[in-house]
């Protein structure tokens, strides 16, 4: 797990002045997982509750994650997953039925042995061994309705898209720094000067001129003697502006697909939008986001609540308050 201070708030643009080293989907995926594992609340009593971190971590970077109990009424419960039927295809070994799952097999999380429990709502098969059989003392969470991970492929490529506009960025702040500095006794014709402006596009381009011949009588330059003329790319600064514009515009977008809000419901009503270019969306949006995800969650512990003797709970996730208190 990571500590607090490894984390950098990367939606405050004030820490990209130092641009160097950034692992994009690394400080991204720790922000995220940390937003996620922060708005889901397992309140009440049972086995659950000091798995829960566990659990929503695993559906976090799973997509799904099971909850085994090994002995019968032992009270004990375990994470684990499902078994896959070919390492290929990433097909499971589950079989699921109209009356619920049919078969299962289980591997335990973290076991090196990769020794199968099996489980299921029917009869035990004859070639499994009674401690290698839970029958239905399991439990299957799913991130969403198809258990996919909240930060998938898609979260991959819009960090691609971030890198690029790093790298933009920090090639550009690296040529604004160019100098060039061009001092001769007096300034070229007009034409060919006009030719060394015109290929000048990154950084100041400073000549330095004297206004007049120095005589033999003079006895050094004057400073009111010696003009100085700057020139920069008029389109320099409009680019770099834009260039910020869409790396924010991308960052909002991304917390908005992930839903991570942007403006939380209470301040909302009371704060005028902020003046920085960003992708505004009401509140509504994301209140779906997190129903779809709390609703997977609290299907499955209203069927923990069956299976578990004496537990009950109640899940808060995000905004959602709702539960089976």
């Amino acid at each position: 797990m990571t500590k607090t201070g490894d984390f950098v708030d990367i939606f405050d643009l004030s820490n990209y002045t130092n641009l160097n080293n950034w692992s994009w989907e690394g400080k991204l995926k720790r922000k995220f997982y940390n937003h996620y594992v922060g708005i889901s609340r397992l309140e009440g009593q049972g086995p659950l509750k000091d798995l829960w971190a566990d659990v929503e971590w695993q559906m976090i970077i799973q997509g799904e994650i099971a909850v085994i109990e090994l002995v019968e009424n032992s009270g004990e419960w375990f994470l684990a997953v499902v078994a896959l039927k070919d390492e290929t295809t990433k097909e499971k070994k589950i079989k699921r039925t109209r009356g619920g799952i049919e078969s299962v097999s289980f591997i335990l999380l973290d076991d090196a042995t990769k020794e199968e429990i099996n489980g299921g709502n029917g009869e035990k098969p004859e070639n499994i061994a009674e401690k290698n059989w839970i029958g239905d003392r399991f439990l299957i969470f799913k991130n969403d309705r198809s258990g996919t991970p909240m930060l998938g492929s898609d979260f991959a490529e819009m960090c691609e898209d971030l890198d690029n506009f790093y790298q933009l960025i920090k090639w550009d702040a690296g040529q604004a720094k160019k100098r060039f500095i061009l001092i001769l006794p007096s300034k070229p014709d007009d034409e060919k000067w006009a030719d060394v402006v015109n290929s000048w596009e990154i950084g100041i381009l400073t000549l330095i001129t004297l206004l007049k011949e120095p005589s033999s009588k003079d006895k050094g330059i004057k400073m009111s003697d010696i003009k100085y003329d700057t020139y920069a790319d008029p389109e320099q600064g409009k680019q770099r502006d834009q260039l910020w514009r869409d790396l924010y515009n991308l960052l909002s977008l991304i917390k908005s697909f992930h839903g991570i809000r942007h403006i939380n419901q209470m301040d909302a009503q009371d704060k005028e939008r902020q003046s920085v270019p960003e992708i505004y969306l009401s509140s509504d949006e994301f209140n779906a986001w997190e129903y779809l995800h709390w609703h997977e969650r609290d299907k499955v512990l209203r069927e923990a609540q069956k299976k578990m003797k004496g537990s009950k709970y109640r899940l808060r996730y995000g905004q959602i308050s709702e539960g089976n208190f």
